[in-house]
C-alpha cells in the first residue's frame, strides 16, 4: 500500500487508494445530469412556458390579474375625527391587514358576503385599542383600476360598518 509523499514525510500513515473508475463515472454522470437540469430550467424560464414544467412553471401565478384594488380604511370616531387606519393600529403587518381587507372587498372589486362581519370585527379591534375615542363607523374604500390592455373605467367600491 503506497502512502502519499506528503504524509510519508511527516510520518503519518494514512494510506491512499487509487481512484475508483466507477466512482469517477458516477460523479461525471451526476454532474452531467445537474448541468442538463439547470440548462432546462434556464430554457423554460426564458421561453416562459408555463404549462408543462413541474418546477419552474407555477400555474397558480400564470393567471394575469384583470384589476388592482387600492384600499383605504377610515374610522369616524366619537369625537368626530376621520382617521386613516393602518396595520399598526391593529398590531398587524401590511400583508396581514391586506389579506383581511380582501375578505371585505376582493381583488376583483367585489364586496364579499361576509363584508359586514369582517368590517365590524376591524371596528371592534379599533375600539378595544382606542377606548377613549372609539369608532362610531368604519369605511373601507376600494379604488378598482383595470390592468394591462383591459379597457374600462376606474370604479370605487365603498363599504361601511356601523
Amino acid at each position: 500500500m503506497a502512502l502519499h509523499p506528503g504524509l510519508q514525510a511527516r510520518g503519518e500513515s494514512c494510506p491512499t487508494t487509487p481512484a475508483d473508475p466507477g466512482r469517477r463515472r458516477l460523479v461525471a454522470a451526476v454532474s452531467l445530469l445537474t448541468a442538463l437540469w439547470l440548462a432546462a430550467q434556464l430554457a423554460v424560464g426564458l421561453t416562459k412556458v408555463v404549462v408543462t414544467w413541474p418546477v419552474v412553471a407555477f400555474p397558480m401565478f400564470s393567471e394575469a390579474r384583470e384589476a388592482t384594488v387600492q384600499r383605504t380604511l377610515l374610522a369616524r370616531t366619537a369625537a368626530g375625527w376621520v382617521v386613516v387606519v393602518g396595520p399598526a393600529d391593529f398590531g398587524l403587518t401590511e400583508l396581514q391587514l391586506l389579506n383581511f381587507e380582501r375578505r371585505i372587498v376582493s381583488d376583483a372589486g367585489m364586496v364579499t358576503p361576509q363584508a359586514d362581519e369582517q368590517l365590524a370585527r376591524l371596528a371592534g379591534a379599533w375600539n378595544r385599542a382606542h377606548p377613549a375615542d372609539p369608532a362610531t363607523s368604519m369605511t373601507l374604500t376600494g379604488v378598482v383600476r383595470p390592468l394591462g390592455g383591459a379597457a374600462g373605467p376606474t370604479r370605487t367600491v365603498v363599504w361601511n360598518a356601523p
